[in-house]
């Protein structure tokens, strides 16, 4: 979204993306038990360099352990992961924060 192109809270459910946006707005969303990944500030991307992070896209999903300013495949190859998703389902937690 051009006019809000950062947010903070991603909502996955089963293998999609269900909404992004605020904290609290898809807390609000939510419904039963969620298990909640704070990734500390960092950054949450496509797990693909060629993949789009919004409603409806795979939840295939890494959270780059730096904080990146812009999305590029420079950027994002870069970075050393903290967390994968493939499908919604945690593959990869470096340091157990899922």
């Amino acid at each position: 979204d051009i006019r809000r192109p950062w947010a903070d809270a991603v909502l996955v459910r089963g293998e999609r993306v269900e909404a992004v946006g605020s904290s609290a707005e898809l807390r609000k969303r939510a419904r039963g038990p969620v298990q909640v990944i704070d990734a500390r500030g960092m950054t949450v991307a496509p797990a693909s360099v060629d993949g789009v992070l919004c409603a409806g896209a795979p939840a295939d999903l890494m959270i780059l352990e730096s904080t990146l300013t812009k999305l590029t495949e420079d950027a994002i190859r870069g970075a050393p992961r903290l967390l994968e998703l493939a499908a919604g389902r945690v593959v990869f937690d470096r340091d157990g924060v899922a």
